[in-house]
């Protein structure tokens, strides 16, 4: 299992190579789009993966994990006794403490900072059929399966993570209705082969043995796609932000010129790399 967020992943040890990885992001409109399809697809076109499955949470959800790991966070910051968190580098020291001390330790965790988002799109435009397939957004579930017979990658949906196969339907779309023969409903039993007994037809949705047809072709990855651009410093009022720290009461008296230096220090950082592509990846 993978639990990720802006500040933290998590991974439970051990991940299984014979299963395959599954993903649960948020039901926001940032992720029904076409870009996440397709490195979905190219992780297992490349043979990263064999299988993804990826489970979008609905609008108006309540986060299972990853908001339980949250308010687990927040009860730590509130409890009595809890010292004053005056940096970010004391939010991160902090992290670390009280995870390592937990229960759960076989969960590997990660604290970082996320400082930019490579721009993936750039490695995808035009290689996805975003003409010709439509509402995306529709079905929560979406799996990408190395197809060993075809040599390609299969892309397939469901409607709920709850869905599983049953003989009217099979588990995952896009179907195509067929027509089966099956025993008449008196008897119970569904077979293969003809008996001497009463027959009717039966209209079926199997799935199709295309998928769906996302991707037009598949680019080269290793180019570097580049970083999306941040915001620029007036629109989170920069200034504001770090003149409010200079002016700040510490309760850590003894301390508090060292906390401020320390946001300043971050204030250069800021404004030395005022751009995302400022930044060095790697």
């Amino acid at each position: 299992m993978c639990v990720s967020s802006g500040a933290f992943t998590c991974v439970s040890r051990p991940l299984k190579s014979d299963f395959p990885l599954r993903f649960c992001p948020q039901g926001g409109s940032e992720n029904v789009s076409f870009v996440m399809h397709a490195v979905h697809a190219t992780l297992v076109h490349r043979g990263v993966l064999d299988e993804i499955v990826w489970a979008r949470l609905p609008p108006d959800h309540s986060h299972d994990a990853i908001d339980r790991f949250f308010s687990v966070i927040e009860r730590w910051l509130r409890a009595e006794g809890c010292p004053e968190i005056c940096t970010p580098w004391q939010l991160l020291e902090f992290l670390r403490l009280k995870l390592s001390e937990s229960k759960y330790r076989r969960d590997l965790t990660e604290v970082h900072f996320l400082l930019a988002n490579f721009a993936f799109h750039i490695w995808f435009d035009g290689y996805v059929n975003s003409d010709k397939v439509q509402r995306i957004g529709v079905p929560l579930v979406w799996r990408y399966v190395w197809d060993k017979i075809r040599s390609r990658v299969l892309i397939q949906y469901k409607l709920s993570l709850a869905d599983k196969a049953t003989f009217e339907q099979d588990e995952w779309g896009p179907w195509e209705y067929a027509m089966v023969e099956h025993l008449n409903q008196a008897s119970g039993v569904v077979s293969t082969e003809k008996e001497h007994t009463t027959w009717n037809a039966l209209q079926v949705k199997r799935s199709t043995v295309d998928g769906v047809n996302m991707m037009r072709a598949y680019p080269d990855v290793d180019s570097f796609p580049g970083v999306e651009d941040w915001l620029p410093p007036e629109n989170w009022s920069i200034s504001k932000v770090f003149n409010d720290m200079q002016h700040w009461k510490f309760s850590d008296v003894a301390n508090a010129p060292k906390f401020r230096d320390q946001w300043e220090a971050l204030r250069a950082w800021h404004t030395s790399y005022s751009t995302s592509d400022s930044i060095t990846i790697g």
